[in-house]
């Protein structure tokens, strides 16, 4: 009986340990996922930025600082509400 009883325990602790190292493999895999993400993001938004700065700079001789300036933040709004409608899009379909 206490032969059974230990099998049974020795056995529970060798699932916990192989349960963990599943768990270790996959949060491992998980951060490296979101941390590319975290860069990738940040990446693309200074692409954004430069980008918006150049459109300024471009518009700047023709429409005066006001005009391009509006021209520049209408562009990026108009953008990022593709963006955000192309995402819902996506959520509402799966």
């Amino acid at each position: 009986m206490l032969k059974r009883a230990t099998d049974y325990f020795i056995a529970l602790l060798e699932l916990l340990e192989s349960e963990a190292q599943v768990l270790q493999a996959s949060l491992l895999r998980t951060g490296t996922t979101l941390s590319l993400f975290v860069v990738g993001v940040l990446l693309l938004g200074g692409a954004a930025a430069v980008l918006g700065w150049t459109t300024y700079l471009l518009l700047l001789p023709y429409l005066g600082r006001a005009g391009a300036a509006a021209c520049c933040a209408g562009a990026l709004a108009l953008l990022g509400v593709i963006f955000l409608w192309s995402a819902s899009s996506r959520r509402n379909r799966s």
